[in-house]
């Protein structure tokens, strides 16, 4: 083993020396010996693990002292600094020290590697998710302890960014004291952070303070000379402390009543503290506050009861703003004994009282943990002990935004919180870089990076997948769209089926194909139609009867002309391409522009109709592979003596040339006679040019022709058909 590893024995030795009573942790002058029993085993000159032995005296002091922890609380925390500087001892932490030491050993690890990356627009989930991410809320008193020794330490401290370390103490470490009442961290806390962020107005007010002290001292005097006789002739125990406000708390009144030092209420504070039994302690706080408001005059409006209502930490005192003499303010602050160290030491101190010393204090770790979820919610301890335990996960975003969700909520409610065309084209996700189907349960603190997919679309069965009701009320919307966008689409496939065989699109034929296909509402048969479960190819054989009789009482359908190719498959199963043919609603695909003789078919969209494209339009393969349902076959049907123009677009490259567009258009209108509908040319720095040409052509015969012509110019290089 090295020099540098820990004895398990040693520590062993330690916690049982803890742990043995009560009193052997509140003595200061056992640190020393614990020092000295470490030291034993190690190198007099190990100066990293000196450092250690110190760190952990000082964090088992400030536990101690500020927080009032129980002994397990501080023995955690001297476990803690030790295992996190020498690994070795986490692998027999449980082992040796109880799981309930781990926990909060482990716990207290855990929230020093907390990400915190956007906390200015997530603060209160921060301090929600940094009491839920551990198991055991000791660990919090332990971290906060930490953060106050590097408060302390701060010059010997090695920070990646110390700007980041001051703003996360701010908006994370400084509010969870204060829920937690621990008045004296938060007090420390926001110095450091004044100290940091404005050190010149932090050097300002402590100088104008230092400079008026001994005012300041006779001035508090004079004020509670009377006072003292007034209680004195009440016949109350008490004792009177006299303080200024921090420099921190002046500050943050100097910028809310926008005045300067000169003028900011209350910088003097005095604390009447009654020695009085817990029968008679509100009656004699309000006694204390009769006596002072009958002898100076208050503002109404700052006065405070926390006696009646105490705060959810516990604090209980009544505060009072006085107008003394001179017209200056000063705050008077009345408890008794058990409230002031209630205030001082926080919910540790609370729980003493409540439980009249019993060593186990899972009332207090109850109410330190509703404290940070639910702060100011309650106004008696037995309400907040009522309240049930939070119900909250916390989940980082890749980008470092921190989501709430609740527990059990899976990576498809996750993605629907986010947004819902996320939960729509939702696939998985990426967590803590593994990835995860949409149905994995998410657990606290994890980072989510949703995968999507163009191709994925909202089904049923994602119900039985998502535990959010505003998602599945989402994804109930979703499907009710689809199935209205499938009922449309099988719709307007029927209707043209129907008019390809010549049948009437009536009631009586669609009743006839609800009651074929079993479809027990129009809907309902289009929504299958749509969605691909039925092919528009099966009408014709369910309607045969009615096919034939149509097809008796009309004329025979029209035959192409021999100049034009008949490239459809016989049977009658595709559109007809005629000018004349009013009954079908059909476009020409912008995409590809198809004219008499090419190959072609047809799709049918949601409301513009059916679309026709070439065979070898850019788009064909991804709608014959994606909606194989909503391609129907066409052929063209117009004669030669009745056909309608049709735009041919050629894109066309070479060398430029002077009169270039007068040239071409020239040579396109007059001739080879065609229509010349658009022309648009431009020319690079090597005087290459580029464009397009539309020209107006009635057959696909016309295009070679076109082509010819344009190619036997020699400035021409490259001419192909869009």
């Amino acid at each position: 083993m090295s020099k540098m590893q820990p004895n398990i024995q040693q520590f062993i030795g330690i916690y049982n020396f803890f742990s043995n009573t009560e009193e052997n942790y509140k003595n200061t002058s056992q640190l020393l010996q614990v020092e000295n029993l470490i030291l034993e085993f190690y190198p007099i000159d190990s100066k990293l693990f000196k450092q250690t032995v110190t760190k952990c005296a000082d964090i088992f002091e400030i536990i101690k002292t500020e927080t009032g922890g129980e002994p397990k609380t501080v023995i955690s925390a001297m476990l803690y600094v030790i295992s996190s500087e020498f690994p070795v001892i986490n692998e027999r932490l449980e082992s040796v020290f109880g799981s309930e030491t781990a926990q909060i050993v482990f716990g207290t690890l855990k929230l020093r590697q907390l990400k915190l990356g956007r906390i200015e627009k997530n603060a209160d989930n921060y301090i929600k998710l940094s009491l839920t991410y551990v198991s055991d809320v000791r660990s919090m008193l332990v971290r906060l302890a930490e953060i106050v020794y590097k408060i302390r330490h701060i010059n010997e401290q090695k920070f990646d960014n110390i700007d980041l370390f001051i703003n996360n103490i701010s908006m994370l470490y400084g509010p969870v004291a204060h829920r937690l009442g621990l008045y004296k961290m938060k007090t420390e806390i926001e110095e450091a952070v004044m100290k940091h962020n404005v050190p010149d107005m932090y050097k300002l007010i402590n100088e104008k303070l230092a400079s008026s002290k001994e005012a300041r001292e006779k001035y508090i005097e004079s004020f509670i000379k009377p006072i003292n006789k007034r209680l004195d002739d009440a016949g109350l125990k008490y004792k009177i402390k006299g303080r200024t406000k921090a420099i921190s708390s002046i500050w943050t009144k100097i910028q809310k009543q926008g005045v300067g030092f000169e003028k900011v209420k209350d910088i003097f504070a005095i604390r009447i503290i009654l020695d009085s039994s817990q029968e008679k302690e509100k009656s004699d706080c309000w006694s204390v506050y009769s006596i002072i408001t009958d002898m100076y005059t208050p503002d109404a409006r700052r006065m405070r009861d926390w006696i009646s209502r105490p705060r959810s930490s516990g604090y209980e005192s009544l505060h009072a703003t006085i107008l003394g003499p001179a017209d200056r303010w000063v705050e008077v602050q009345i408890r008794t004994e058990r409230m002031d160290e209630i205030a001082e030491n926080g919910p540790a101190a609370h729980w003493r009282y409540k439980e009249k010393g019993k060593s186990e204090n899972s009332n207090w770790l109850a109410h330190m943990r509703n404290a940070l979820e639910h702060p100011d919610l309650f106004s008696t301890d037995e309400e907040l002990l009522q309240k049930i335990q939070s119900n909250e996960i916390y989940i980082f975003t890749p980008a470092g935004e921190l989501k709430r969700l609740e527990k059990g909520y899976t990576v498809l409610d996750f993605a629907y919180t986010i947004h819902s065309n996320l939960g729509e084209t939702c696939v998985g996700a990426e967590v803590d870089g593994q990835f995860k189907p949409i149905s994995y349960t998410l657990e606290n603190g994890q980072t989510v990076k949703i995968k999507t997919s163009k191709s994925q679309t909202p089904n049923e069965e994602w119900l039985k997948i998502l535990k959010s009701s505003k998602a599945r009320l989402k994804l109930k919307r979703a499907l009710k769209e689809i199935e209205f966008k499938y009922a449309e689409i099988g719709k307007e496939l029927v209707k043209k089926k129907l008019e390809q065989l010549n049948i009437p699109f009536a009631d009586q034929t669609i009743e006839r194909l609800m009651q074929e296909f079993g479809a027990k509402h129009p809907i309902e048969l289009y929504h299958k139609f749509g969605e691909g479960k039925i092919s528009p190819l099966k009408i014709k054989p369910a309607l045969e009867s009615e096919t034939k009789y149509v097809k008796e009482q009309d004329e025979p359908p029209v035959e192409l002309p021999d100049e034009v190719e008949d490239t459809t498959p016989t049977g009658g199963d595709f559109i007809l391409i005629d000018k004349n043919l009013t009954t079908v609603d059909y476009h020409f695909a912008k995409c590809c522009n198809p004219v008499p003789g090419d190959k072609i078919f047809g799709f049918v969209t949601v409301s513009k109709g059916t679309k026709i494209h070439k065979d070898i339009c850019p788009n064909a393969s991804d709608l014959k592979d994606r909606y194989p349902y909503r391609v129907i076959p066409a052929r063209w049907n117009i004669s030669s003596e009745n056909r309608t123009a049709f735009i041919a677009e050629f894109i066309i490259s070479g060398e430029d040339k002077k009169g270039l567009s007068a040239e071409i258009s020239n040579l396109i209108t007059n001739e080879l006679g065609f229509k010349l509908r658009a022309i648009s040319f431009s020319v690079n720095k090597k005087n290459q040019f580029s464009g397009r040409i539309s020209i107006e052509i009635r057959q696909n015969t016309e295009l070679d022709r076109i082509v010819e012509a344009l190619k036997r110019k020699p400035y021409i290089h490259s001419i192909k058909r869009n």
